[in-house]
């Protein structure tokens, strides 16, 4: 019988053998079972005209990491293929050879970019990443790929180079972009696109947007009310209650405005009682009232004619507040005062739709108090816009008594200074009044809603308060002033009172005679009227022309201008305050150079510069210097080739010269300006550069003999006689006595003018001596 014999790998392995410490059985299962290096293939990109892509090694059956989507001008990318065309899932597939990926790129359409919704004037609807509200425009991806914007242009002229040129900027698929309109000399700011341009609400305007292919498309936008939009809804483009960054939802839809009532007679002077009818279209319902406030449907029905009467005599309102200065005592008249009756009436039929308001102010048998040759003024607005204790603005009110039981209550603090309702400032403490105002004739020339703001610095402090009178779409649809005032198209006005308001004849004064002698400043012309607040004769003001954008544009032909008064901005936005920093911090130590006198001559009008320093230095003004005291300048925003004032140089503005004209210092005080400009660390070179010094002497002297020529002095000197009876009912009105030395003070102005230029003359041949 034979015997079975195993295998030998079977024999091995019933038998442990120690080799070196391991089992036979051990070493066999390694040699078997011993692992095999790892394949790797490379894979390259091809990004098809896209940025160079490096190639990378993967191992046999890994994933690829996907790169990082590339970019390529004017095209989107879509996806990867493999050599044979098929798109690449790298979630999915794994590799099993060397490859190249090919990217896959499509045209953008940018057909499909809309200018979506723009808005002309935005005044709380939107704020920019600076904190200010701004004009702006949204621009809508209607694809379902996202868009690089890179060399687009979107601009207000078909000129698109003229315009706002994108850098990389992608707009995602169905998704809005809000650029900014706010004229800025930067770009982008906090991820925010801000134009080289801004908009006008005024009228009609366009907005382009332009491919790199230079494909155009455009919108034209009408004038618009503020915080009202025009944009895309549905198929159709409205007027829109502004969403920006947001779906177009709403469409601005106003109440039918019904057609306003009409008044038998017109405002004015009449020297006696009349009825006044009103009347209106078949069946509407008129309502009135006759206390200056605003009529609604619980305010008296019109149902028989309204008698119109001299209510003089009855006793005052507005005249009888005391809480209207915060330490000043305010006078309080003994006797009612003069008077003109105010009445407001509006038409409503049964939906509730309703027109205009409409008001007209009547002065009757008032012949012996208003002078003829003077212009008269009505204003009149719903008594808590004036005093109530939140939002009056003519008040101390609730912010005052805030700063009383605060910690910052400092009960040393001059009255100017101190906080309160009628220091407030902007349009969150503007109120809708009514205008009426008759010219010297004593003619109707305009009536019409107005915005009212209080005005002035120091004056804020007194009873007696200027305003600001603002005409607006948002109002009554009218963006000016039906009529010129001051010979002017305007939006704003100036109802000033100023500074020494029982005298307030210097700073005309010193306006007028800077205009006879042709400096190259702005100037104010002043309208002397008499004011009625809600029917109450309120004192002796000036219409004054207001500086602002209007009257730049109206003046020189500027119609996008920055302005600033105080080192703070007027007219633009705040950080266009850089441009007239940069301007001043030419004026220094370089100014001495050659190169450093071209920055400072780049950057100012040195003709505007030099007129203004030898006006307020030979006057003599107070509280003038050269740019933060009562000073005004201003530049074009864009250069005007056809234009001199389009240079982007900046000049400067004369106004409230109350202290100047030796009611402060006699004529033989040394210039206030040239002590400040001496004084300080780096306006001290102005005197030391030769060039600025000659031209400065030169003119100076010419601007000295003109107005110390007594046609100005006789100029003044008629001025102040035709203005003296209304100084004095003025002065009865908030003082209780007619003489308040106005005629002692005007005998100074003309005393200096007489000996100015002598000592004038001397202090500006040192300034070459030295």
């Amino acid at each position: 019988m034979k015997t079975k014999r195993l295998p030998i790998l079977a024999l091995c392995l019933s038998f442990p053998v120690l080799l070196g410490g391991c089992s036979l059985k051990s070493m066999l299962q390694n040699l078997f079972h011993k692992k095999k290096d790892p394949i790797f293939y490379n894979v390259s990109f091809d990004s098809n005209g896209g940025p160079e892509i490096e190639s990378i090694t993967v191992e046999q059956g890994k994933l690829i990491p996907e790169p990082e989507e590339p970019t390529k001008d004017y095209y989107g990318f879509c996806y990867w293929v493999d050599e044979n065309e098929e798109p690449w899932f790298f979630d999915e597939y794994t590799v099993s050879s060397d490859m190249t990926l090919y990217a896959v790129w499509e045209k953008f359409d940018y057909s499909k970019i809309l200018i979506n919704e723009i808005c002309s004037k935005s005044r709380t609807c939107f704020v920019d990443k600076y904190e200010e509200e701004s004009d702006w425009i949204e621009l809508y991806n209607s694809s379902d790929r996202k868009i690089n914007l890179f060399d687009c242009y979107i601009s207000k002229t078909d000129d698109f180079l003229a315009g706002y040129k994108f850098e990389n900027y992608f707009i995602e698929p169905e998704s809005y972009l809000v650029v900014v309109a706010s004229g800025r000399n930067i770009k982008m700011y906090e991820g925010e696109h801000h134009l080289p341009f801004t908009l006008s609400n005024k009228k009609e305007g366009s907005i382009f947007f332009t491919s790199p292919y230079k494909e155009q498309v455009s919108l034209n936008f009408p004038a618009l009310k503020d915080d009202i939009s025009y944009g895309r809804f549905a198929s159709e483009y409205s007027m829109l209650k502004p969403s920006p960054g947001k779906n177009n939802e709403t469409v601005y839809v106003e109440k039918q405005i019904l057609p306003a009532p009409t008044f038998s007679v017109a405002s004015g002077m009449y020297a006696d009682e009349f009825d006044l009818e009103i009347t209106s279209a078949e069946g509407y319902d008129i309502y009135y009232t006759i206390d200056s406030a605003t009529p609604q449907l619980t305010s008296s029905k019109y149902e028989t004619p309204i008698h119109i009467y001299d209510k003089s005599s009855e006793d005052d309102v507005l005249a009888k507040r005391v809480d209207i200065t915060p330490g000043l005592d305010s006078y309080v008249p003994e006797e009612p005062i003069r008077k003109c009756m105010v009445v407001k009436a509006v038409c409503f039929d049964a939906e509730g739709n309703y027109s205009p308001v409409v008001s007209s102010s009547y002065w009757i048998g008032q012949s012996d108090f208003i002078a003829n040759g003077v212009a008269v003024m009505s204003i009149s607005t719903d008594f808590d816009n004036l005093f109530d204790y939140e939002k009056g603005i003519y008040c101390n009110g609730k912010i005052y008594d805030d700063w009383k039981n605060s910690q910052d209550y400092d009960p040393d603090l001059v009255d100017y200074l101190r906080p309160t309702n009628y220091t407030q400032k902007g349009f969150a403490w503007e109120r809708q009044g009514s205008l009426t105002f008759l010219n010297h004739k004593h003619n109707l020339k305009c009536e019409q809603s107005v915005g009212m703001r209080i005005r002035g610095g120091f004056t804020r402090s007194y009873g007696k308060k200027g305003f600001n009178l603002y005409s607006r779409f948002l109002y009554d649809g009218k963006s000016k002033f039906d009529f010129k005032f001051n010979d002017k198209k305007c939006e704003s006005i100036a109802v000033r009172c100023g500074n020494n308001p029982w005298f307030s004849a210097t700073d005309p004064i010193s306006s007028m005679l800077a205009k006879n002698a042709n400096l190259n400043v702005a100037t104010q012309d002043n309208t002397p009227t008499y004011l009625y607040l809600n029917g109450e004769y309120w004192g002796f003001y000036y219409i004054c022309d207001k500086y602002d954008s209007k009257f730049l544009e109206e003046t020189f032909d500027v119609e996008d201008a920055m302005m600033c008064k105080d080192m703070e901005m007027e007219e633009g936005y705040k950080t266009d305050i850089s441009y007239f920093e940069d301007a001043i911090d030419t004026i220094g130590e370089d100014i001495l150079t050659t190169s450093g006198y071209q920055k400072f001559t780049n950057s100012f009008d040195v003709s505007s510069f030099i007129d203004y320093l030898a006006f307020i230095s030979y006057t003599d003004a107070f509280d003038h210097d050269l740019f933060t005291r009562n000073s005004g300048y201003w530049r074009s925003r864009e250069k005007i080739s056809e234009n001199e004032y389009g240079d982007n140089r900046i000049r400067f503005m004369l106004y409230d010269n109350d202290l100047g004209l030796g009611i402060v210092d006699d004529y033989t005080h040394y210039p206030n300006a040239f002590s400040y400009i001496k004084a300080d660390q780096k306006q001290k070179y102005l005197f030391q550069c030769q060039s600025f010094v000659e031209q400065f002497v030169t003119r100076a002297k010419e601007i000295s003999t003109i107005l110390s020529d007594s046609t100005n002095i006789d100029a003044a000197t008629s001025f102040y006689s035709s203005i003296s009876p209304l100084l004095n009912q003025n002065n009865l009105r908030w003082h209780g006595r007619e003489n308040m030395n106005q005629d002692t003070m005007f005998d100074t102005i003309s005393e200096f003018l007489s000996n100015r230029k002598t000592y004038f003359d001397g202090f500006v041949d040192s300034l070459v001596a030295s």
